[in-house]
């Protein structure tokens, strides 16, 4: 939360009020605001629920309802610091953390400093802010003047980012969802495949439109990966060469390639956001600790299946309207 927002007594007095206010009952009662959770605590949530670090200290103390601990009443902890268990774990219950911001850019820097990166959201009237943050933060799905939950299928596919995903990381709900689970030929005419993918890439590098809703912005970004590894048994092929080549042309990224037997577990590995294994060799398990996603697919011929292997999605969900009026946002977007 911005500092300034912060510092206003009233945003903390109706912060509290408000989450004071929500009745939390069993899922069956129609008055449930805040249901129970799936399953009793574990021990992330038991420390989020009892235990504040350095500098923390209760808003709203959160409490047991029930005798098997599934029903909590929601608690608020302020003075989560940069770099704490607080800031840098997550836990699945009814307790928020709340980190004071000297900046717009401070707070996306510790929104992304985080190992996850499912869903983010921002509330701004600023123009400049809400564009400054689309462009900056790291997140499968961004939301702006709205909740962060309840995406719907098409209109807000679903999928996030770091260790937020899982292999090629095609979020679901897309129309391209139902593609993964197909098979497809791999590569045998490698020029083919860099044109088709030139020409999609023309299409697919605009913001895609996932509605047509007037009260709510919904479209898809696609971003190719910033840093790649291509792992391989031996030294590449001219075929693979220049198809790499060509890759790093269409999208930008920067790709290295390494040999199966010189890899190795070390820091140098935490620049990638992705690593394509191509390799005949297993995974090895220790390299799903890092934030990267792992594709392990091969080249296959078509397109759109193998753009997904070079690029990561965004789903971008915007209100468009004010107390009932539609057409006020902060940000402009023009989707074809």
């Amino acid at each position: 939360v911005d500092k300034s927002v912060l510092h206003d007594s009233n945003f903390i007095n109706q912060l509290k009020d408000a989450t004071e206010s929500l009745s939390t009952e069993p899922s069956w009662k129609l008055s449930s605001q805040v249901g129970p959770i799936i399953l009793p605590p574990n021990k992330n949530l038991q420390k989020a629920l009892h235990h504040l670090e350095k500098g923390e200290e209760w808003l709203v103390i959160p409490k047991k309802l029930d005798k098997n601990g599934y029903l909590w009443s929601p608690g608020i902890k302020i003075g989560v610091m940069p770099s704490s268990w607080s800031h840098q774990n997550e836990w699945f219950g009814p307790v928020l953390g709340i980190m004071k911001a000297p900046s717009i850019k401070k707070a996306i820097e510790w929104q992304n400093a985080t190992e996850f990166g499912l869903t983010a959201g921002l509330h701004s009237l600023s123009t400049k802010e809400c564009d400054y943050w689309l462009k900056k933060v790291e997140a499968g799905n961004l939301y702006i003047n709205r909740p962060i939950t309840g995406a719907i299928v098409k209109r807000q596919p679903f999928g996030g980012w770091k260790k937020s995903s899982f292999g090629p990381t095609v979020k679901a709900g897309s129309s391209f969802y139902p593609n993964i689970f197909k098979r497809y030929d791999e590569v045998k005419d490698y020029n083919l495949l860099i044109n088709d993918l030139k020409n999609l890439w023309n299409i697919k590098s605009k913001k895609i439109k996932n509605d047509d809703l007037q009260s709510e912005y919904n479209y898809s970004v696609l971003h190719p990966h910033k840093k790649v590894l291509f792992v391989q048994d031996e030294k590449l092929d001219p075929t693979y060469k220049n198809y790499l080549d060509s890759i790093k042309k269409i999208f930008g990224v920067f790709i290295n390639e390494i040999e199966f037997s010189k890899l190795e577990d070390n820091d140098s590995l935490k620049a990638y956001t992705l690593v394509r294994w191509l390799s005949s060799e297993p995974v090895p398990e220790w390299i799903y600790k890092y934030n990267f996603s792992v594709d392990t697919n091969h080249i296959v011929q078509n397109p759109q299946k193998e753009l997904f292997s070079w690029v990561r999605e965004q789903s971008v969900s915007i209100t468009n309207h004010r107390y009932g009026n539609i057409g006020f946002s902060p940000v402009s977007v023009d989707i074809n």
